[in-house]
């Protein structure tokens, strides 16, 4: 069905978000908040702990509060009092069947994993400059051993290094899908993705094929 993995990827994450927002309860989502909170608290700090959180905080009331999306999409969905009372004799439509309490919480659910979402993305943010001093010795050890292997007629693998960029690829797509998960994401998973993205990094340049 799907050629193209980045499709594929595209409707997985657009099925993942749809059974989030159509099945996930509220309160789990607040618990798995919760729960990273206090682990990227043990793992990092407060200091930075308190970094991510500012950051997280700062663009989520950019983007939904202050934008007036919030708003909108609530206001979209759940009719005022006013206007609930100018529709003489549906006045208790949707509320006495629980529409309006369930589109109330699915809204509180994608609001509540997008915070999560911009969590984890100040999660990266922080660790990102480790990152940094990790691929520079990681692509001069790749373009060294390239070197090498042309100098002495050693094997270049074009099996090893289309594996490594594939790796790279999947693994970046994955992750893709976990940032959006409402479970407790494991901060120590930022720098293990990191590091193993490095290390494919200098596999793959090693293993081009050398040109003499």
């Amino acid at each position: 069905m799907f050629q193209n993995k980045y499709l594929f990827t595209l409707f997985m994450l657009i099925l993942e978000l749809t059974g989030i927002m159509v099945l996930f309860p509220a309160q789990a989502v607040k618990e798995s908040v919760a729960t990273e909170k206090k682990e990227i608290i043990e793992l990092m700090g407060r200091e930075s702990a308190t970094e991510i959180y500012t950051f997280a905080k700062e663009n989520y009331e950019s983007l939904v509060i202050e934008s007036g999306a919030y708003h909108a999409v609530y206001r979209f969905f759940v009719p005022t009092e006013e206007q609930k009372r100018a529709s003489k004799g549906m006045e208790q439509l949707g509320t006495r069947e629980g529409w309006f309490d369930w589109v109330t919480e699915r809204i509180e659910v994608c609001c509540l994993v997008f915070y999560e979402f911009l969590v984890r993305i100040g999660t990266i943010k922080v660790w990102f400059p480790y990152m940094l001093i990790l691929i520079i010795p990681a692509i001069g050890s790749g373009i060294l051993e390239r070197k090498v292997k042309q100098s002495n007629f050693d094997y270049s693998s074009p099996l090893i290094a289309k594996a490594a960029f594939n790796l790279m690829i999947y693994g970046l797509l994955a992750f893709v899908m976990l940032v959006f998960l409402p479970v407790p994401f494991p901060p120590v998973m930022v720098p293990i993705l990191m590091l193993a993205m490095c290390l494919l990094v200098g596999h793959a340049i090693g293993n081009i094929q050398k040109r003499l």
